[in-house]
């Protein structure tokens, strides 16, 4: 999806040779899109509670994988 929003204005997804949908990028990740993915990388040093804390109260909805 990155690419094509470089690419183009207006993004089409086929399947099976017909146009199941289009539109800009951000009409399609808002319509689709199932949310962000963040990745951390700590260190020795990191605290990992600390970070799963200050996550959880700035992103309560978050989902840690």
């Amino acid at each position: 999806m990155d690419e094509a929003e470089v690419l183009g204005d207006q993004i089409c997804i086929m399947a099976e040779g017909r146009v199941q949908c289009c539109g800009t990028s951000l009409n399609l990740k808002t319509k689709f899109g199932i949310g962000y993915n963040l990745t951390l990388t700590k260190t020795e040093k990191t605290n990992f509670r600390d970070i799963s804390a200050y996550m959880s109260d700035k992103l309560p909805e978050a989902i840690l994988l």
